[in-house]
């Protein structure tokens, strides 16, 4: 300890303890190399991950050959390397170096060999969230980043997540995954014509259904279009139709004429103009001007039986159906409105064109087509939600007294945005103290966090046209009180109890008795410090607490209903049990969104921290909130 332990024994005091402050070089090396990896979104070990890095392969985070297999020669490779990456790396506050060793870092082989024989790099320690680990098993790798775990396990893939969290902020971070798309690349044509099929199997040879676009936005945000639309064409461009004709069998997009005004002020915006283009992209049949839209249009020359149009509202962004529908009731019943939405005038505009053609609803079918994703859907799911994961986590990083509610929803959006999630799946609710967690959708999000209290943090991205929902609350201060900690572990027993048991083939009543009968040890009464706390657990497993909550897709509250029949695998779903103590205004919930596998379920945010003790930990961890104010005091 040296001359100060020194002169501290002299005096009969206990000697001063220094690990923090006279760490040796490796060590500060070390430390140096993590935060920049943590912060940076890049690992410093020599990784190499392989395979497909482009936006076709979203959600793929690690392309894995078969052992022994050669790798192709035009296959792209991203290296992870240790030193330093564009820009100056960011650091936590308080652990600036000055000095000589500020800027030394090591070459990267060097770097990778002491790694390899560092039994530290092999075993990582709980929580070291920010260390790649390069001789896992391939096997290892894929069960963990592909989620292949099934009901034997619980429902949890990652039984110890922490040691792969490094590894999965790099691929998340790295240019070639998040690179923009100018026209999406994440479904194929087949894909398209699969689901034209289901739509030409459903409407018969004697019908046609036409599904509208979104309009072209009236400010400057970011456009996005309608998630029906993006469903069945995969075209952006705003005023298109989609014409799925069941008589021939053909599908035509109808996109307008190109705006070079538009174009000059803002960019290439795909048009009836790039007609050989957007059959590539889409495999339409046809690629027509909207201009070509007459009276006669949809049903043509020939004759139908019926035309099928979407009689729901159509969600866009950040919107579900259920709050579109209360939205337009609201509109139609003010006596000063009153407009219709979108959809009815579409319809009403289309019986006054085609008098002699029925008007049915496309609804109910794509509703059952959506209800069960694509493993490509599933991919993009998978991916807004390691998206959320790492939002969460760096906003847990963030917490301390003093801190803004809205800065910790900034610390998740940043994570967001540097992961390719340009827009939110929902509004953020980071609720902090008991009145506003008791607001189960708070959105102001201004409200100082206090000592003492919780933060409930609900928030997830929209990437590429899907999205997850994810929930937890963790304490102030870095540390749940007896009380807290009694019901938080509660609710995450019972979580753990309902994913255990989710598969295929089961509904989930039977999977909430099975979970209700194995949570009976749990309710006894002396386990408990209050009467109120016991009620409360027991209200909570009796009844599940909304466990079972709203399906996940294109929107938060998604299309579909998977509680009335047999789980099947594609379902996707919120799992989200909910705590009340109505004497104490108390409210928790743990929430994760889990897809039903041929085999059990997979729970897209695993690597989550879960346990109390994780949660813990990452919360006296700093964040990007005290790098910024560090940042800001040393400008003063």
């Amino acid at each position: 300890m040296g001359a100060a332990a020194d002169r501290a024994r002299g005096r009969g005091e206990a000697p001063p303890d220094n690990r923090r402050r006279h760490r040796g070089p490796g060590e500060r090396r070390r430390s140096r190399q993590r935060e920049r990896a943590r912060l940076s979104g890049r690992g410093h070990g020599a990784v190499e991950l392989r395979g497909p890095q482009g936006p076709r392969d979203a959600g793929r985070l690690v392309q894995l050959r078969p052992e022994g297999a050669a790798r192709p020669a035009d296959e792209p490779r991203l290296h992870l390397q240790g030193g330093r990456g564009p820009g100056p790396p960011l650091r936590r506050s308080g652990r600036r170096r000055e000095g000589r060793d500020q800027d030394r870092r090591v070459p990267p082989d060097r770097a990778a060999g002491r790694r390899v024989r560092d039994p530290r790099a092999a075993h990582p320690r709980e929580g070291a969230c920010d260390r790649a680990v390069p001789d896992r098993p391939r096997r290892f790798l894929r069960e963990h980043f592909r989620g292949q775990g099934g009901a034997d396990d619980g429902g949890e893939p990652v039984k110890s997540a922490a040691p792969l969290r490094g590894l999965l902020l790099a691929a998340l971070f790295t240019p070639g995954l998040v690179a923009a798309q100018d026209y999406q690349t994440d479904f194929p044509p087949e894909e398209f014509k699969a689901r034209w099929a289901k739509v030409f199997d459903a409407i018969g040879r004697e019908a046609v259904a036409v599904v509208q676009g979104a309009p072209l936005t009236n400010g400057y945000q970011l456009p996005r279009q309608s998630n029906t639309f993006y469903y069945l064409g995969g075209i952006e461009t705003p005023g298109s139709y989609l014409l799925l004709d069941g008589r021939a069998r053909r599908a035509v997009l109808y996109l307008p004429p190109r705006n070079e005004r538009l174009e000059r002020a803002e960019g290439k915006v795909l048009s009836a103009e790039d007609a050989d283009r957007v059959k590539a992209l889409t495999g339409a049949d046809d690629v027509l001007s909207t201009a070509a839209l007459t009276e006669r249009w949809p049903v043509g020359d020939g004759n139908a039986q019926a035309i099928y149009a979407e009689s729901a509202p159509a969600e866009g962004y950040a919107q579900s159906r259920g709050e579109l529908r209360s939205a337009d009731a609201a509109i139609a019943a003010d006596y000063w409105d009153g407009r219709l939405p979108r959809e009815s005038r579409f319809t009403e505009l289309l019986r006054a064109r085609q008098p002699r053609v029925a008007i049915k609803d496309l609804t109910p079918t794509l509703d059952a087509m959506r209800a069960v994703k694509s493993p490509r859907e599933i991919a993009l799911i998978r991916r807004a939600s390691q998206l959320a994961g790492l939002g969460l986590m760096e906003a847990m990083r963030s917490t301390e007294p003093g801190v803004i509610e809205y800065q910790l929803e900034a610390a998740a959006r940043y994570v967001f945005l540097m992961g390719g999630a340009r827009l939110d799946a929902y509004r953020s609710i980071t609720a902090s103290g008991t009145t506003n967690i008791s607001n189960m959708h708070y959105y102001r999000n201004t409200a100082e966090l206090k000592d003492g209290d919780l933060v409930l943090m609900d928030y997830a991205p929209d990437y590429h046209y899907y999205v997850s929902d994810i929930g937890r609350v963790w304490p102030v201060n870095g540390r749940y009180n007896a009380g807290q900690r009694e019901l938080v572990q509660l609710v995450l027993d019972y979580r753990n109890a309902i994913l255990s048991r989710i598969r295929p083939g089961v509904t989930v009543a039977e999977i909430q008795e099975q979970a209700r009968q194995a949570m009976q040890p749990r309710l006894a009464p002396e386990r408990f410090s209050k009467p109120a706390y016991a009620e409360a657990a027991r209200k909570l497993v009796e009844t599940g607490g909304g466990v079972f909550s709203h399906t996940v897709g294109m929107a938060v509250h998604d299309v579909g209903s998977y509680r009335d029949a047999p789980l099947k695998p594609g379902q996707v779903f919120s799992v989200d049990p909910q705590l009340r103590v109505p004497e104490e205004n108390l409210y928790l919930r743990y929430e994760d969104t889990v897809a039903v596998t041929e085999s059990g379920v997979e729970n897209f945010t695993a690597f989550l921290p879960s346990e109390l003790a994780e949660i813990e930990a990452l919360v006296r961890e700093k964040g990007i909130v005290q790098v910024y104010h560090s940042r800001k005091e040393g400008t003063k």
